[in-house]
């Protein structure tokens, strides 16, 4: 979640460092863009944990927590970035094999 927060505040230098410190620890690549794309699609949906969407809203509806309109366009933007990219790096990756 941490890693996306960073993403999504357009800071780069920490979002790379963090996603480096995330590599470095044995997570793969490809199943860290994964685990952002589920997360995304789980905050869309409205089915993420309330600790996830509070963090992308503090604006609660009948007892949900849900995303502001332009937030939602930018995580929907962003899924579609990730989802490209991690079909092109799998295309890649198993093009090496």
């Amino acid at each position: 979640m941490e890693l996306l927060d960073l993403a999504l505040s357009s800071d780069t230098v920490n979002t790379v460092q963090k996603a480096r410190e995330l590599i470095d620890s044995g997570v793969e690549p490809l199943d860290l863009m994964g685990q952002l794309m589920s997360l995304m699609t789980h905050i869309l949906e409205g089915s993420g944990t309330l600790k996830q969407q509070a963090m992308v809203a503090k604006t609660q509806h009948a007892g949900h927590f849900f995303c502001p309109n332009t937030t939602c366009k930018l995580l929907h933007h962003s899924l579609q970035f990730l989802a490209f990219y991690c079909t092109l790096a799998r295309d890649i990756y198993f093009a090496c094999l």
